[in-house]
């Protein structure tokens, strides 16, 4: 094991300044992340932004930890893990360090005033697939649920109605389970998306995709099983004019594991739904 101490190391875009640091391949470290101006522990360098961090200990920072695929080819992860539950006053993050790789905490979770939770963004598999052996913990992958899924979109009959009503129907024969809702408080429910032309000329989304979130349930469909969800072409576009309308909808959907599955809250797999629909307005 080589140590470096009060000089300069780069290594993956991270430079130690000050201190001593150690460089064996499998040892994690992780740092908490400290006030600027504390004077304490050491300054290091990582992105173009400087931090001061000292070390801290691993079994109390370190608690439930694990790495889940966050997009379906497997090339970035996303590392949580639960930290001690105690009052952290100005927190501002944390480092952790597995011989030459380096990632800073992007988020965390507070609960009763307490930081609980602590996230990662994990760049290549190579490098999660270390942090899984090095915190002892599976590797979890996205893979295709095999769904087999039948949509459309139907427009409401009365006249100077914009409701359409979407439907899905699973034709395969195995049952899914997706999340429906989520990104719905806002201006209008987000999981869906629209194109639209009137007499073959593109209509401008007169909406907001902005949204905060919002409530959403998970749906179980079984074999020739129908979820229906309505859904108000108004918040997308002007359609009182006279002519002839098409559009293109698609719905977003979050797979999930099966219900009975120990991690059915991991998403394992993200798709849309896709349909096109006709209406004239007289």
């Amino acid at each position: 094991m080589k140590l470096f101490k009060y000089g300069l190391l780069m290594v993956s875009g991270l430079t130690i300044l000050w201190g001593t640091l150690s460089a064996g391949d499998n040892e994690l470290i992780i740092y908490k992340i400290l006030a600027k101006d504390s004077g304490k522990g050491r300054v290091i360098s990582y992105k173009d932004r400087k931090y001061r961090v000292i070390p801290v200990d691993k079994a109390k920072h370190i608690q439930s930890p694990h790495i889940n695929s966050i997009d379906n080819v497997n090339s970035y992860y996303g590392l949580d893990f639960e930290i001690s539950k105690k009052p952290e006053k100005d927190f501002k993050g944390l480092v952790i360090r597995l011989g030459d790789v380096y990632l800073k905490s992007i988020g965390y979770s507070v609960s009763g005033g307490m930081v609980d939770s602590v996230s990662f963004l994990v760049d290549s598999r190579d490098k999660a697939k270390r942090f899984a052996r090095a915190l002892g913990v599976r590797l979890q992958d996205r893979y295709h649920p095999g769904h087999q899924l039948l949509s459309r979109f139907i427009p409401d009959k009365k006249k100077g109605s914009s409701r359409v009503t979407f439907e899905i129907k699973n034709v395969g024969n195995k049952a899914i389970r997706f999340l429906s809702g989520g990104m719905n408080r806002g201006y209008r429910d987000n999981q869906f998306s629209f194109v639209g032309f009137r007499d073959s000329k593109s209509l401008v989304d007169r909406g907001s995709s902005i949204h905060f979130g919002g409530r959403g349930i998970y749906v179980t469909l079984k074999k020739n099983e129908l979820f229906k969800k309505e859904v108000d072409l108004t918040k997308w576009f002007d359609t009182k004019e006279k002519g002839y309308y098409e559009f293109i909808g698609s719905y977003y959907m979050q797979f999930y594991e099966p219900k009975k599955a120990k991690d059915r809250s991991r998403i394992i797999w993200v798709d849309y739904v896709t349909s096109r629909f006709y209406f004239r307005v007289r």
